[in-house]
This record gives C-alpha cells, sequence and structure tokens, in this order.
C-alpha cells in the first residue's frame, strides 16, 4: 500500500508504541485540534470525501481553505436496526466518507447474522475497511494512496471492542473473564483481521468515539437502507443506483 509525502505522522500517534497497535484516536494528537471536529477534518476539493488537516503549506487545499492530506483517510461509520430483539428486526448499517462523495454507501446486514443494532455497528466497520482496502492499488499509479485511516463511530461497543477489549479477547480465545464466548466474536476477529492488515502495511487504523450528534451523516444512510428509502440529497454518491447488485464478499 503506497504512501505520500504528506504522511505527517508525528502529528498524531505512532502506529505502536506499546505492546499492541494504537485503535483509539484521541484528537488532543492533532496540532490543529481547538475543540471542534471541523479542526481536523476537512473535504477535499476534488472528490467531497474527508480528509485529515495537516499543518503544512504544500499539502492540497480543502473546500475550508486549509490544507489537508489526501492520504488521511475519514470515514463515518454506524448503524441502524428496528424492531431490534424482535422477530422481524431488520438492520442496517452506512459508511460516509464526505458530502456527494461516490464512496459513500448503505446496506442491509446480510441474513445469516443477527439483526441488531451492534451487528450493524461492527459490519459498518467491515464493510468501510473492506472497500478500501481493494481501491488500494499499490501497483497502479493511479490507484488510490492511504497512509492513515480515522473512522468515525458513535458506538462505544465497536470502539472499546476493537481498541480495548480485542487484546484480551484473542488471549482467551474469544471468551470473557467469566468463560462466555464474547458476543460478536467473529465480527470482531474479521475487523480485527482487516485492521492487521493496514497495520503491517504502516497504515494505523483509529477509530474516534463521537457523540451521535457528530454522526448524523452515517446514522442517516444506515436509516434510510433499513427503511428502503433513498437518503437525503447530500449524502447520495452518483453511484447509488447501483448499489444493490454490489456486494462486499467476505464480510
Amino acid at each position: 500500500m503506497p504512501w505520500n509525502e504528506h504522511c505527517h505522522r508525528r502529528y498524531e500517534r505512532p502506529i505502536q508504541t506499546t505492546e499492541n497497535p494504537i485503535r483509539a484516536f484521541n484528537p488532543a494528537w492533532h496540532p490543529l485540534y481547538n475543540g471542534q471536529y471541523s479542526d481536523i477534518v476537512g473535504a477535499c476539493p476534488g472528490c467531497g470525501a474527508n480528509r485529515i488537516k495537516v499543518p503544512s503549506r504544500t499539502a492540497v487545499v480543502a473546500l475550508d481553505g486549509e490544507r489537508i492530506d489526501c492520504g488521511g483517510i475519514v470515514i463515518a461509520v454506524d448503524g441502524a436496526c428496528r424492531n431490534n430483539g424482535q422477530p422481524d428486526a431488520r438492520a442496517a448499517y452506512g459508511v460516509f466518507h464526505g458530502e456527494g462523495s461516490d464512496e459513500n454507501f448503505s446496506r442491509i446486514v446480510p441474513s445469516n447474522h443477527p439483526p441488531t443494532n451492534q451487528v450493524a455497528e461492527i459490519f459498518a466497520a467491515i464493510a468501510a475497511l473492506k472497500k478500501l482496502q481493494l481501491a488500494l492499488r499499490p501497483w497502479d499509479p493511479d490507484g488510490r494512496v492511504a497512509c492513515k485511516v480515522l473512522i468515525r463511530s458513535d458506538s462505544s461497543y465497536l470502539v472499546q471492542g476493537i481498541s480495548e477489549h480485542i487484546w484480551k479477547w484473542k488471549k482467551n480465545g474469544y471468551r470473557t473473564a467469566k468463560k462466555q464466548t464474547v458476543e460478536n466474536w467473529k465480527l470482531f476477529q474479521r475487523l480485527d483481521e482487516l485492521m492487521m492488515d493496514f497495520e503491517m502495511n504502516h497504515i494505523p487504523v483509529w477509530f474516534w468515539h463521537v457523540r451521535r450528534e457528530f454522526n448524523t451523516e452515517a446514522d442517516a444512510l444506515a436509516n434510510s437502507r433499513m427503511l428502503g428509502e433513498e437518503p437525503p440529497v447530500g449524502l447520495r454518491s452518483s453511484r447509488l443506483r447501483f448499489q444493490r447488485k454490489t456486494r462486499i464478499d467476505d464480510l
């Protein structure tokens, strides 16, 4: 997976300073952060996708006039479930790259998985990384470049699970301290495998736990899919009409 000259990793935490990779993002790491999401994230002027801002005079200018690292990918994910826990439950997830971005998408949770909100949240993260992984083509000079990935989520279950609890789960064979099987362990295992692939290629993946009101776009994508409705105009991809025929394999 390729690198680019604006991967200013010194402005964030390194991939590994402890026994395990650091996966929970702390916005205080970033020198531009002053309490606002927009301090760190800006939209690419070409595609509308969100990227991490950098204090560099040679980086690309974002839509708000500040500089962004085109290799600093920012993705928002969320899951939604109607009638959670009931026999007629229906769950979906949304992945948001930026307003009007072709990369925005949403899916229904496959029927061979429990239709719950937590399952949908993990699926969203898996699908986001899987699609990004398929787009990263180091052998193709026109392929996408990425040097770090920041995933925004309002789910403490997802963020704490994959950034904190996962290490103990793996050591214990995905069993809790009470020797019970970790709920949704296969999905967490799949997400962990995807993240390790990025990490082994020197691309850190961080999860940023935000309040629900700061994750409305991914939430809207998930809910519109769950209800069978078209997403709001600003969230639609120009390729939306093809999404029902598109599958991301091996989820």
